[in-house]
This record gives C-alpha cells, sequence and structure tokens, in this order.
C-alpha cells in the first residue's frame, strides 16, 4: 500500500495531513460518543498504519522526522526533554538528515511529480517490485 501510494506521488507529511484530518473528521461524526479514548485509539492504529506503508515505501525514518518535526521539536523548544525510539532531545536538537522527505523543511519538491502509468493504471516504480 505504501508502495503504491509513492506511486501516486504521496510523501510522508501527506500521510500525516491526511490522518490528521482523518481523526478531525472521526470526531466530529463520533458526537458525543467521540472521547479521549476513542481518539487514542484510532490514533495508535493510524501510526501503526502509517509505519507500515512508509515501511513499504521504504522510508520509515521519515517518520521519525515527521514526529520529530510536529511533537518532540515543540516540547523541546518549551524546555522539556523528550525521547523518542531511544533518542533523548534537547532544546537545540535537529534530525541528523534534513534531506530526507519528510524533513524539517518539508518534502523534496521533485516528488510531487505524478509517474506515468501503463493501459492498466500501473506506474512504473509500481511494476519494478511488489508492494
Amino acid at each position: 500500500l505504501g508502495h503504491r501510494h509513492q506511486g501516486y506521488g504521496a510523501t510522508p507529511p501527506m500521510f500525516n495531513a491526511v490522518g490528521n484530518a482523518f481523526l478531525v473528521a472521526l470526531g466530529e461524526m463520533g458526537g458525543e460518543a467521540w472521547d479521549e479514548a476513542l481518539h487514542e485509539q484510532w490514533s495508535l492504529l493510524l501510526r501503526r498504519i502509517v509505519r507500515h506503508m512508509l515501511d513499504g515505501m521504504g522510508r520509515a525514518d521519515a517518520l521519525a522526522d515527521i514526529c520529530f518535526e510536529q511533537y518532540h521539536e515543540p516540547q523541546a523548544k518549551a524546555g522539556c526533554r523528550v525521547s523518542f525510539e531511544g533518542k533523548t532531545t534537547s532544546p537545540d536538537a535537529r534530525p541528523a538528515d534534513d534531506s530526507r522527505a519528510g524533513a524539517a523543511h518539508g518534502p523534496d519538491k521533485s516528488e510531487s511529480k505524478m509517474p506515468e502509468r501503463d493501459t492498466e493504471g500501473h506506474t512504473d516504480s509500481a511494476m519494478a517490485s511488489p508492494p
């Protein structure tokens, strides 16, 4: 699934945006039944799905950058020391490699181009290796 989405031009920051929008929609549709416990369980499920999709893209490390940028970095700036997958951050911490898509500076614009498709709708990258 992740490999297929990569062929559509999806980048790691897009997964986070879609996941957040999905949680908001669930909360709105759930009404009074939607509570913190449901939010946490759906968040956990979506994080697991994203992790597997990024693994399929061969880019699980990009998820770490997204999490660092959107959660841990603000915490560190506030003076907190937080740990993410065994890495302890400080207010001056930054991901080691900002060149990856999903790093603090956003995706590489060259990745947003839609790939060529064959007559059956498959992309070159989807045909090269299994999902």
